[in-house]
């Protein structure tokens, strides 16, 4: 099966002339690069993988792209890729079982026969081994054998423990299975276990590593887990004699520890401890291999040597490139590394909109589902995307921990820009307090010495943010006896250069936890606080129109009464957000609820509204907005509209109020490379939405955009419209409810109608609904409250060409 064909999404960017940016209803993925894990050829094309993402380079002309479901791929969330040893094509597997493979010549076949069987259990794809003209796929269930001239299963078997590996071997075919080595002859109907037999008895344990390559037609080479230490096993097999000799690589009368295992083209490969290459050939002694330098450069690098030594690439966190290690002594790096994107968070699950505009990208660690706020042992990588100028590195380079120097920020929980400096951010972290860092470079590190942060057996922050009168609050999770774990200090205190403990205030908020959101309610001049999982509370800090935090007061709400008096019941809070028009929307494991005035808060039972969408089938009944849904994060576009992302049916766009679920996008009909989404973000500055899901970052352009404040910068794209262009032709850089219409030259106006914030979209026919003939069309505007307030001018142009 082929790569589908998606009908009703432009998933490429389109040539705009002056501006270029995704069309209305467009997609794209933004594959995140985070060092080189994997390097696998084609005889034309490298392929490597970076944090789940992959990226292609031509051997020829070193153009780099990103693979993904926007383009050429058929699955999201990669498991792993295994090129064929001759070079002939690359599989890509996937976490759901389904399979890619990528000819030689960038053709993609899709191979679905896995992801499609209904399996039981939760079916997985442990590695991909070929030979005899056959793909071997050692699966969680047993093995699965695929002919690699028509791409079809020819053979399944169902084992009762997993196949770790698979390889051909000559005319046989190696599994690992239960820690052992067995075989079977290719031509055997492949379908039971008992097909295959324990190689000469043999009762040697091994634990498989990552690492295995075969080399003629009797030699596996592969890792051994021993402990903490990787081990090289070399095993020859003897089939017709049923005998299997195997040993570990020696170095200086001790097993080496492993850092490679490379194939060298078809007939050798190397195994590498750091310090040394040990080649061998199909038929080399276990104990006499060719034993010479290795190269230092190569260190710490992914490699990959298809086409010799000669023709090596390497790969790591500052890209990829090709060298040439034929006089070990002195190795050649052909260039500079390349094919590193500023785009560098990995497991990306939050999003922050900042108060500059831009957009914070970072990999807050999370154990699954909605429970954003589980903090993990991975360091903080920040992207930073401002419209006009995309993605930039703004991970912290200058980190110190208590006084030394350090190389990363474990554990980080929040971050949050500076209101009044773009070039401050503020950083949390679960062991070592709150973070200040400038252009990069840490500046203060607030710690249980220079404020109230309460020190039990870590700091356990868990969110951070600034209200509307720019102090900052700091909400603990590990505070001793769950006491003055939440804490506030003024701007004017804060931006001082040695800010003192006594400038900080606490309270005593029992209901904050590891998993605590917060949200500045800037028109309510309030903070709201949820603890996130199991428990249904609310804190809220009144501010009481003043900037001074020393009168400022604290509601916990605990129990929500709706419209109808009824009382809502759920168990965690994943989501707050304050819209336009200062409501609180709630995002819940039912669904989402609105506190439509938040100031009216004096009591823990709090009066909502329960968010209804009309049937409209005459029954004059309604369901609640997303009750059966867990929501992990809201966000409110330019025209208040809110998008909603789920943990298992994707992404929901309802109306201002909620009434009207607008769109549903999922893994059935975008490109959204899975139904998880942890976060979602609307950009300030464009119509661009962005969401981050399990199986990396998607961005959408949407139909609503920021609003001018003048007309002076009024244009529309596509343009100009080509005849293979049927989508949405749109006008941006318009006023909020601007008059427009689109005319031809002698005036007979094609369309009209108002803009919903900064644009509005055409669908370049008439009124019949045809195409407009080709030539150039006038778009005239006017601002103002009547329908034909204001005086209309020309503001821009659109050429149509059919």
């Amino acid at each position: 099966m082929t790569k589908k064909l998606a009908t009703i999404f432009l998933l490429a960017l389109i040539c705009l002339g002056v501006k270029a940016q995704l069309p209305v209803g467009g997609w794209t993925i933004h594959s995140p690069f985070g060092g080189v894990s994997t390097i696998a050829e084609t005889k034309n094309m490298t392929y490597y993988l970076s944090t789940g993402s992959l990226f292609s380079v031509d051997k020829q002309t070193n153009e780099v792209r990103a693979l993904n479901i926007s383009n050429d791929l058929n699955g999201g969330a990669i498991k792993g890729i295994y090129p064929h040893p001759e070079g002939k094509y690359l599989i890509v597997a996937y976490q759901d079982c389904n399979i890619d493979r990528i000819n030689d010549d960038g053709g993609v076949i899709n191979i679905s026969d896995i992801s499609d069987a209904l399996i039981t259990g939760k079916p997985a794809i442990n590695h991909i081994g070929f030979g005899n003209n056959r793909i071997y796929v050692a699966t969680s269930f047993g093995l699965v054998t695929i002919d690699d001239k028509t791409n079809q299963t020819v053979e399944t078997m169902f084992s009762p423990k997993p196949v770790d590996k698979a390889f051909g071997i000559g005319d046989h075919v190696v599994i690992a299975y239960e820690n052992k080595m067995m075989a079977a002859p290719a031509s055997e109907h492949l379908v039971a276990i008992d097909k295959f037999k324990l190689v000469g008895g043999n009762a040697t344990t091994w634990t498989f590593g990552d690492y295995s390559t075969v080399l003629g037609d009797r030699r596996i080479i592969f890792t051994h887990k021993s402990g903490n230490n990787n081990k090289a096993v070399i095993a020859d097999f003897d089939f017709g004699a049923d005998k299997l000799s195997y040993g570990t690589v020696r170095h200086n009368n001790a097993d080496i520890i492993i850092t490679h295992i490379v194939p060298v083209g078809t007939d050798k490969a190397f195994i590498a401890n750091g310090t040394y290459m040990f080649t061998y050939g199909a038929d080399t002694q276990v104990s006499t291999p060719e034993v010479t330098t290795f190269p230092a450069i190569l260190k710490g690098q992914t490699l990959s040597a298809l086409d010799g030594l000669g023709h090596m690439w390497g790969g790591n966190a500052d890209g990829i490139c090709q060298y040439d290690i034929t006089d070990r002594a002195n190795p050649i790096q052909f260039g500079d590394k390349f094919g590193k994107t500023e785009f560098s968070t990995t497991n990306c699950n939050r999003i922050f909109a900042q108060p500059s505009g831009k957009l914070f990208f970072w990999n807050e660690y999370s154990s699954g589902g909605a429970a954003l706020g589980f903090t993990g042992s991975s360091p903080l990588r920040l992207s930073v995307y401002n419209n006009g100028e995309g993605f930039q590195n703004g991970t912290p380079t200058e980190i110190m921990n208590n006084g030394a120097p350090a190389t990363s920020i474990p554990q980080p929980m929040w971050v949050v820009e500076d209101p009044k400096n773009p070039n401050v951010i503020y950083v949390a972290t679960f062991r070592n307090g709150l973070l200040r860092f400038e252009n990069g470079k840490q500046t203060h590190q607030f710690t249980s010495s220079n404020s109230t942060l309460n020190l039990y057996s870590f700091y356990g922050i868990a969110y951070i943010g600034f209200d509307a009168f720019d102090n900052l609050w700091v909400a603990q999770e590990n505070a001793k006896d769950d006491t003055n774990n939440l804490h506030s200090i003024s701007y004017s205190d804060l931006s001082k250069p040695a800010p003192e403990k006594e400038a900080w205030k606490n309270y005593d908020v029992n209901i904050l936890y590891r998993s605590t959101i917060g949200v500045p309610l800037k028109q309510s001049k309030m903070m709201a606080f949820a603890r996130g999982e199991w428990n249904a509370g609310i804190a809220f800090a009144k501010l009481k129109d003043t900037p001074n935090i020393s009168d400022d007061e604290i509601i916990v709400t605990r129990s929500y009464i709706d419209q109808d008096n009824k009382s809502l019941s759920f168990y965690h809070i994943w989501a707050l957000c304050e819209d336009k028009k200062g409501r609180l929307w709630v995002g819940t494991d039912k669904g989402v609820f609105e506190i439509t005035d938040p100031t009216k808060i004096t009591s823990d039972v709090a009066q909502v509204n329960h968010l209804k969408v009309p049937r409209n089938d005459g029954t004059g009944l309604a369901d609640y907005l997303l009750d059966a849904l867990t929501v992990s994060s809201i966000a409110v576009d330019s025209a208040n509209r809110k998008w909603i992302g789920t943990t298992t049916a994707g992404v929901y766009l309802v109306s201002e109020n909620g009434d009207q679920i607008i769109e549903h996008y999922d893994t059935s009909n975008s490109i959204l490379p899975s139904n998880t989404v942890f976060s979602v973000a609307c950009d300030p500055n464009s119509s661009s939405v962005f969401f981050a899901t399990s199986a990396g970052v998607v961005e959408y352009n949407s139909t609503a955009a920021p609003a001018s404040e003048n007309l002076d910068d009024v244009y529309a794209y596509p343009n100009p419209v080509r005849p293979d262009y049927s989508g949405w032709i749109t006008v941006t850089g318009l006023m909020d409810n601007t008059l427009v219409k689109i005319a031809d030259s002698a005036g007979n106006v094609f369309f009209q109608g108002r803009s919903e914030g900064g644009m509005i979209t055409w669908d370049g026919c008439n009124a019949n609904g045809d195409r407009v003939k080709t030539g150039v069309y006038y778009v005239f505007a006017s601002h103002g409250t009547g329908n034909e307030s204001g005086s209309d001018s020309c503001v821009t142009k659109i050429m149509v060409i059919n």
